[in-house]
């Protein structure tokens, strides 16, 4: 009969819909251990603290740069951090910009999980070796333009020859023209039989500046629906001389799709970092008729988002030699992996004792299981709710099947949590949409469960605590006027204690560094969550149990 009557409420529907969101996000399943056992997983993300790894704090020296270029100077160093990471393959390493408490410093914070403080200090030493080539697809007998002078080049089996330099699979080699020498790097031989060359054109030192002047730099309005973006950057003249020379190779004429440029025909213009490529280019036909110093480089991507990432990632390819300005190693922090289980051990059993020993509490004030149940159940479902945001459910957006999932978990209890509350003419309901698509975000985008998560949520759950027992005290109390004026009354103090933890946090969360901001920003979603899905469910409960 209670349970029937807890159905009927909408804040009861919107503390399901929660459950089940977070309950998606986490995921647990079975998967096959090394030693051929099965294991219960989940889509938790553990963060630094839990999973090992390594962090490191870095602070870039700007003591030479003026003021208002501080900022684009910390955000050109990151790029080309992370420009320097995606080459090393370290996919889920972190860059981001901190403060110090005082804010009066600026640090580059980098951690990864899983990964020694070594293989962070070798992308902060490397320095990025670039290179920008042709790419050539030749035959067995082709003439090549290199140097000032022909070559025809002499295919073997896992070599080809040109003049009188040898050049195996895989490797690169100087070829001497009359003029100058050329790098010349044989990559593989195609399946028709063909010689995949790539003609070094650019290298780092060629590059003397990447212009981001508004007027020269930026992303345009959609066309054809793209987001058009450009720059230009400025090129050595012997470079651009060079390149001039290895564009005669190619015929002019090639038209790419939704484009009146014309380009060289046979060859893009291959991006490499540390011997990984990042990007491939058209090179426009102007190149084989003149030497350009100040080239453009552009492109397109369905978003104004996508273009400008894509752009910036682009200029931080060409800028990828020494960074900005000198950097120097504040801190390190090393977590081992055995540490971090025990970490995790500790604090979820530290979060389930917390829910249990306040709920006795709460049992020994009032005397009565209808208000300790309640409070215990809503405390360990603030948990999982919150548990849920450092779970990643991002692949559910990749198939139908997963769509369908999300719509089934979140869009039907959204839909008869709205038809409960309209019935009842309570247009308050109409926050459960609002609930729900922030669930949607909870599971599309994530990040790392750590120690100050969790302090952050143990937080939270006492928060919660005292705003419950506010409600009960309104509630319990000699019944003066109505029972109605007193939840009111109840609810006006709840969200003012909320905004003033908001307000308290988001001073630590704009200017603290690594586990301060975090227990900030996490404490700040806690309380959120609190007072629009936990606290009126727990409200609504008292009242379907008279208490």
């Amino acid at each position: 009969m209670v349970l029937k009557e807890l159905l009927k409420e909408w804040r009861i529907w919107m503390l399901i819909t929660a459950l089940m969101g977070a309950l998606v996000a986490i995921g647990p399943h079975y998967i096959e251990a090394e030693d051929g056992t099965t294991r219960l997983d989940t889509n938790i993300i553990q963060g630094l603290d839990l999973a090992g790894g390594a962090r490191i704090l870095i602070e870039p020296d700007l003591s030479d740069v003026p003021y208002e270029e501080r900022q684009s100077t910390i955000e050109q160093t990151i790029r080309i951090l992370r420009t320097r990471v995606d080459a090393y393959g370290l996919e889920d390493m972190t860059i981001r910009q901190v403060n110090s408490l005082t804010a009066d410093q600026e640090f580059i914070q980098m951690e990864m999980a899983g990964a020694t403080t070594e293989e962070l200090k070798n992308v902060i030493d490397s320095e990025g070796v670039f290179k920008a080539s042709l790419s050539m697809e030749a035959e067995h007998g082709d003439i090549i333009l290199l140097g000032g002078s022909e070559f025809e080049l002499e295919g073997r089996n896992e070599s080809i020859v040109l003049g009188n330099t040898e050049i195996m699979v895989g490797e690169e080699k100087e070829v001497e023209g009359s003029e100058y020498s050329v790098p010349v790097e044989f990559v593989n031989l195609t399946e028709e039989g063909n010689y995949n060359l790539r003609l070094v054109a650019y290298k780092g030192e060629d590059i003397t500046g990447v212009d981001i002047t508004p007027s020269r730099s930026g992303v345009g309005r959609e066309q054809n629906g793209n987001f058009p973006f450009q720059f230009q950057v400025s090129i050595d003249r012997s470079a651009a001389e060079r390149f001039r020379d290895l564009a005669q190779n190619f015929e002019a004429g090639g038209v790419a799709p939704g484009d009146e440029t014309t380009y060289l025909q046979g060859t893009q213009l291959v991006l490499i970092l540390d011997n990984n490529v990042v990007s491939s280019l058209n090179v426009g036909s102007v190149f084989r008729d003149r030497v350009v110093t100040e080239p453009s480089i552009s492109g397109g991507e369905p978003t104004r988002e996508e273009a400008k990432e894509q752009m910036n990632a682009l200029k931080s390819v060409l800028e990828s030699g020494a960074l900005p300005v000198p950097i120097s190693i504040s801190s390190t922090d090393t977590v081992s992996a055995v540490l971090g289980e025990e970490f995790m051990r500790v604090a979820l059993t530290a979060i389930f004792f917390a829910v249990i020993g306040v709920g006795l509490l709460i049992f020994i004030r009032y005397n009565t299981p209808k208000v300790a149940l309640p409070i215990i159940i809503t405390g360990f479902s603030e948990v999982f709710i919150m548990i849920g945001i450092f779970a990643d459910g991002s692949h559910l957006f990749e198939t139908a099947r997963g769509m369908s999932i999300i719509f089934l978990v979140i869009g039907v209890p959204t839909i008869i949590g709205l038809i409960t509350g309209f019935k009842q003419s309570d247009f308050t309901v109409l926050m459960l949409p609002v609930v729900s698509l922030f669930l949607i975000g909870m599971i599309r985008f994530s990040t790392g469960l750590d120690l100050a998560a969790i302090a952050g949520i143990i937080s939270a759950v006492g928060t919660g605590v005292d705003d419950q027992i506010i409600i009960t005290d309104e509630r319990t109390r000699e019944r003066i006027k109505s029972l109605k004026k007193r939840v009111k009354r109840a609810f006006f103090i709840i969200f003012t204690s909320a905004a003033s933890t908001i307000g308290a946090m988001i001073p630590v969360m704009t200017i603290g560094a690594g586990a301060v901001r975090g227990f900030a920003i996490t404490t700040i979603i806690g309380v959120i969550v609190g007072i629009s899905v936990t606290r009126p469910a727990y409200a609504t409960a008292l009242d379907i149990l008279d208490v």
